[in-house]
């Protein structure tokens, strides 16, 4: 895995502003837009890229990036991203440097491929009472706005709106046994705290129907979790080693 075999892009709609600080970071990245908001986000020139109109929801834009990059490696860098935020010491610290920023990524590109796992991730909030040093790293879990694609052995469930990465994570885990989650590192997001994106799909009665859905696809292995008020659904239950009956 080199630096050329890694492309980031940050996919946006409808959030300028916030994609503006998400490519501050990530400067190397391309930011993905519909082809109708082309204009709206001018500013970041050659870095646009634009897929057609009807491509909309996460699930669909995230198969589409997969299908018209060619690296190796692709990672989605969700544009509500706002800050990197490093938890490994007696206090968590940002990470305001995007060479670090990619240092980081390749380096997680990197042992993902060596272990054979076709996704990787970081942690999920930046809480430093989460973070456990002698524990750094996990293979058994979904993660959050920054999700890296190793080749494309994983493909969203274009059925879904909402927790694709759960979804994802157990494809990966049901096919391959294990994924890469570098939890000494966190890219916070602005969880329903911002306008554009994904919101114009969500709904009660969408995140019933996608609950009812993955609880049936899943069984146990997806649980609901109240984060600050805010339910999602989380990887849960799954075995490193599959139960075989004899």
């Amino acid at each position: 895995m080199t630096e050329k075999d890694l492309k980031v892009v940050i996919p946006s709609r409808k959030r300028v502003e916030s994609c503006r600080r998400a490519f501050e970071l990530a400067p190397f990245a391309d930011v993905c837009v519909a082809e109708s908001e082309k204009e709206d986000y001018a500013e970041f020139g050659k870095s646009l890229k634009t897929h057609p109109d009807e491509v909309t929801g996460m699930a669909a834009i995230r198969i589409w990036i997969l299908q018209n990059y060619s690296e190796e490696c692709v990672v989605t860098f969700d544009d509500d991203i706002h800050r990197v935020v490093c938890l490994v010491g007696r206090k968590a610290r940002l990470i305001e440097e995007p060479a670090a920023i990619f240092r980081i990524l390749i380096n997680s590109a990197r042992v993902a491929e060596e272990i054979g796992a076709p996704l990787f991730g970081y942690a999920v909030t930046a809480n430093i009472l989460d973070f456990f040093p002698y524990d750094p790293f996990a293979f058994l879990k979904a993660f959050g706005p920054c999700l890296g694609f190793i080749g494309r052995r994983i493909y969203p469930d274009p059925k879904l709106h909402h927790s694709t990465d759960a979804d994802m994570a157990l494809q990966a885990l049901h096919k391959y046994r294990f994924v890469w989650q570098d939890t000494r590192f966190c890219f916070e997001h602005r969880i329903m705290t911002n306008s554009g994106g994904n919101r114009h799909m969500i709904s009660k009665e969408s995140w019933a129907r996608d609950r009812k859905y993955l609880k049936g696809k899943w069984g146990e292995y997806v649980q609901e979790k109240d984060s600050g008020g805010v339910t999602r659904m989380v990887v849960a239950n799954v075995s490193r080693r599959q139960k075989l009956s004899l």
